[in-house]
């Protein structure tokens, strides 16, 4: 409680400066994966064949498929699916390609044998309650939380105050995401391996 006539506690700064809130939050849909980061995930559990949710440009794979082409309605049969999705508000917009993966590591016919997300850790969200959560629990996913926040790269725009910013396919050190992310890799049924964190330190 307050002593009366105290002045009251200054507020806690934001992490993320104003000019940034909008691209670095979940409402911007525009994250690049920088190559560092995926080159580890290559080297932890490639490789991977495929890149549903991409551009010419941004493509970690050989083969990708576009907004226009609509990675959603393409096959993942057979394929190593590496897929960093729009993330829309709170991360839903990651669920039907997190809900696409989940399917396809289950498909009675050449499944994919592995589909990996980089994605919100939102973990309070319905969508990670309801697809990522089960999974995790029963030993059928495997859930890597990373650490610090991934400075993703993002295409030429303009923010809300006016302030242009070029286009960084790498990512900007000084301009870090405003959430925190994890790896989460579906593979089919039977085929999962535990994760030993210590193997990787």
């Amino acid at each position: 409680m307050r002593k009366k006539g105290s002045q009251p506690p200054a507020p806690v700064p934001s992490l993320v400066k104003k000019e940034n809130r909008v691209l670095f939050s979940s409402a911007s849909v525009e994250w690049y994966t920088p190559t560092k980061l995926y080159q580890q995930f290559v080297r932890r559990w490639g490789p991977f064949t495929l890149d549903p949710c991409a551009t010419k440009r941004t493509t970690k794979c050989q083969k990708f498929y576009t907004q226009e082409q609509d990675g959603l309605l393409q096959s993942w049969a057979g394929e190593g699916v590496f897929c960093n999705s729009p993330y829309g508000r709170q991360g839903e917009g990651a669920a039907p390609w997190v809900e696409k993966g989940f399917n396809s590591v289950r498909l009675p016919y050449n499944p994919s044998p592995k589909v990996l997300f980089l994605l919100p850790a939102r973990t309070e969200t319905e969508w990670w309650q309801d697809l990522v959560e089960p999974g995790r629990l029963k030993g059928l996913v495997e859930v890597r939380f990373l650490r610090g926040r991934v400075c993703f790269g993002y295409c030429a725009h303009t923010d809300k105050n006016g302030v242009y910013w070029p286009e960084c396919l790498e990512g900007n050190p000084r301009r870090p995401a405003g959430f925190p992310s994890a790896a989460v890799i579906f593979r089919p049924p039977g085929s999962f391996e535990p994760f030993k964190f210590s193997a990787a330190r």
